[in-house]
């Protein structure tokens, strides 16, 4: 997480939501956050605030999200957020204002006399509705004429349905001279593009009604896909060309073709065919999203989440709610819906002073060292049992470590040099997996060090610091820095960490993570130093919160440079809040499979750098269909295999 963050805001969206009861008519204008409604902050003017008893957020903020979320309400109570509101008026048809901003956002735009038509071109940005499209860039988001909108070629590049659509508005009597596809009613005529039903053959064989195949090096692929008739095809990848509907291909390797239909009133759909080569290790999914198989198998793309609360919430009884109603074991909730691997946090000595759950100074202590090692061992043997990846994220501290610190654990303190210290880092890296091999329970995957961007073992506790991590000091003293200022120390450390994973088993992936993505420069320098010290590691991790690492539309040419940059490596998004589908798309994208995947930091919890895709109630938390609903999309889109 990001810098000095304190992670009890973790509770305030249930602390708002008690509060909402109480005042129900302190503010007259809500943020719709991803879904969940905040306050609009009266005397903070960027990022979060907390006023009236209660967290809000500033209407610049909230401005920013896209429709429909965003700005809601009566703006007329108050002229702090008034002036914001011209930002969210976009989603008003009565307001002119706002239709001629979204109109401006296509060149292809057209006017007509009262009697005719208004048409404009937008973007259909898979289920939600449509965004306007940026004239300023044409990949990635934006944000033009007061509100976001989204660059041409991003919209096309989308997995499934969706792309650009022409949408034609007038009078009551209007004609519309479109097929099918076009709707019309009292406000107008739209026109929508048409939905890609996928077909395929194999060596001349049946059609099949899907969108993804697995051959072998030699086979014939013959796409066709519907409509049959009418309007225009174009195609690109896997060795397609041309504008004719059927394609016949025979491909080298694991590849996407692309298909654009543009319907007879000029809308457009796409739809990703995603070939598999056997045996080739760019080959990241299954051509079937039904449960089959045993459990994950390395190469299978990533949704991953990090429910590291999960012990403690198992403890206090808590249950939890599919979007169908049923109540289920967490995990088998998530399998239903394609996640398919956890990331789980590991503290040193969590009762240590100063610890996580240390009741120490003005620490509330917990109910047992949970993220120590025993925790950590009693839930990686829940996550094995139930056949999903395992990720273990070393924090190498007593309590949180991110940007903000790096909070040397208690145990190590006295190490008089930074060999020492090394050495502690090494056998306590040893000792948690030879426990969990112990049970037959090693991760797939280990983090040496949690958002490291600032380095590791950097401070120590001071008489103000609490169980957070919060006010520590850096040290200098006889064992180092091992900031990035002192890149031998921090050079140091990581090769000891790395080292003592490859001492318990060498096949398991190490990760190297940080959270400056929206730093590209910063990204290579760090990732440069480390190679150049001979650290050597297999996964670059990244944090990817919108609130911090923004603006989304960064990510994916940023992405981009750095697999371009660093061929040796593998990606993944270890944390991030609220993106999934886009941060899927962008790890997807990546070429031979070295974008390994996503992880959502801690699905029941809601703060500032996000909301939480459970909806609490009591002790229990019930899943939003909504959210889970974009995961289930993605499995679809991308053909993946739901765990058994």
């Amino acid at each position: 997480m990001q810098r000095q963050r304190e992670k009890t805001n973790i509770y305030l969206g249930l602390v708002f939501s008690l509060l909402c009861f109480s005042m129900p008519h302190a503010f007259a204008q809500s943020c719709n956050w991803w879904g969940t409604l905040y306050p609009l902050c009266q005397n903070t003017s960027s990022g979060w605030g907390w006023e009236n008893n209660a967290n809000c957020i500033s209407a610049n903020a909230c401005s920013f999200l896209p429709p429909p979320y965003g700005i809601v309400g009566d703006s007329s109570s108050s002229s702090s957020s008034s002036s914001s509101s011209s930002s969210s008026s976009s989603s008003s048809s009565s307001t002119s204002s706002s239709s001629s901003s979204s109109s401006s956002s296509s060149s292809s735009s057209s006017g007509s006399s009262s009697g005719g038509e208004i048409c404009q071109t937008l973007c259909q940005w898979y289920q939600d509705a449509p965004r306007p499209l940026c004239e300023m860039q044409d990949n990635g988001w934006g944000w033009e004429n007061q509100q976001s909108c989204i660059g041409i070629n991003t919209c096309n590049s989308q997995s499934g349905g969706g792309g650009v659509i022409s949408v034609c508005s007038g009078s009551s009597s209007s004609n519309s001279s479109s097929s099918s596809s076009s709707s019309s009613s009292s406000s107008g005529n739209v026109c929508t593009a048409q939905a890609i039903t996928p077909y395929l053959q194999i060596n001349g064989g049946a059609w099949q009604q899907t969108g993804n195949a697995s051959i072998n090096n030699g086979d014939t692929i013959k796409f066709g896909p519907q409509p049959v008739v009418g309007g225009i095809w174009s195609w690109q990848g896997c060795g397609t060309n041309g504008n004719t509907r059927e394609q016949t291909v025979m491909p080298q390797q694991s590849c996407i073709a692309t298909s654009q239909y543009t319907n007879d009133c000029g809308a457009t759909s796409h739809y990703n065919f995603t070939v598999s080569i056997l045996g080739s290790s760019s080959s990241s999914s299954s051509s079937s999203t039904t449960s089959s198989g045993g459990g994950y198998q390395e190469g299978e793309f990533i949704l991953g989440m990090d429910i590291s609360y999960w012990s403690e919430q198992l403890d206090r009884g808590t249950t939890y709610v599919d979007s169908d109603g049923q109540t289920k074991d967490l995990l088998s909730l998530f399998k239903n819906h394609g996640i398919n691997y956890i990331r789980l946090r590991a503290f040193v000595d969590p009762l240590a002073p100063y610890g996580y759950a240390s009741t120490a100074g003005d620490c509330s202590g917990r109910a047992q060292a949970y993220n120590g090692s025993a925790d950590i061992v009693r839930m990686a043997k829940r996550i094995k049992a139930a056949g999903m990846g395992f990720l273990l994220d070393f924090h190498y501290s007593d309590t949180w470590a991110d940007p903000g610190k790096q909070v040397v654990p208690d145990a190590w303190r006295n190490a008089s040099n930074i060999n020492e210290l090394a050495a502690d880092l090494r056998s306590y890296t040893v000792d948690v997996l030879q426990l969990l091999q112990a049970e037959n329970a090693l991760p797939d995957m280990v983090q040496v060090g949690n958002e490291i961007t600032p380095g590791m073992l950097v401070h120590d506790p001071s008489s103000n610091s609490d169980c957070w991590g919060n006010n520590a000091v850096e040290r200098n003293g006889a064992n180092g820095r091992a900031s990035n200022a002192n890149w031998a120390n921090l050079a140091t450390l990581l090769k000891a960490g790395i080292a003592g994973v490859k001492q318990v088993d060498a096949s398991i992936e190490t990760v190297l993570h940080i959270e400056n993505f929206d730093d590209p420069a910063g990204v290579e320098w760090w990732v440069d130093s480390a190679l150049n010290q001979g650290v050597n590691f297999d996964v670059l991790g990244l944090s990817a919160y919108e609130e911090f690492q923004g603006p989304a539309s960064a990510w994916s040419s940023t992405m981009q440079s750095l697999a371009n940059r660093y061929p040796q490596l593998s990606f993944a998004i270890v944390e991030y809040n609220p993106r999934a589908r886009l941060l899927s798309d962008i790890m997807h994208n990546i070429p031979n499979g070295r974008g390994l995947g996503t992880f959502f930091w801690e699905p029941t919890q809601s703060g500032f750098w996000g909301n939480a895709i459970f909806q609490q109630q009591g002790n229990s938390y019930r899943a939003n269909s909504g959210d889970f609903a974009v995961y289930d999309q993605i499995v679809n889109d991308y053909g993946l295999r739901k765990l058994p």
